[in-house]
């Protein structure tokens, strides 16, 4: 995925009257991803909230690739989003996320989670 296409496919979604959906908020959340860039798939992830959308657990696992993927890795951010899923939101993590998580945190941390 590239950032650049995902935000301006994005932005042509909305220009165009239409109202992004999950699926939309999940790619552009992605691409950030993809190349480890946190702040900007935190952005895209807060504005659907602000939209209404509920993030899935997908929708976290796509934050956590963005924090294991991150120079240097967001090791603390990732345990953080991980807590507020399960404590907070309640999802029960699928086996791919705690892979995810585990590439974000490290085995040290993860024993801690």
């Amino acid at each position: 995925s590239n950032p650049a296409q995902a935000s301006h496919f994005f932005k042509r979604i909305v220009s165009s009257g239409l109202t992004p959906d999950r699926i939309s908020w999940g790619s552009l959340i992605n691409a950030h991803a993809t190349i480890g860039d946190v702040r900007s798939a935190d952005d895209a992830f807060r504005q659907m909230e602000e939209a209404g959308i509920i993030a899935t657990e997908a929708n976290f696992g796509q934050l956590l690739k963005a924090c294991g993927r991150a120079c240097p890795k967001m090791s603390e951010r990732a345990a953080e989003l991980f807590r507020f899923m399960v404590a907070e939101r309640k999802l029960q993590p699928s086996i791919i996320l705690l892979t995810i998580l585990r590439t974000a945190v490290g085995d040290g941390t993860m024993l801690a989670l």
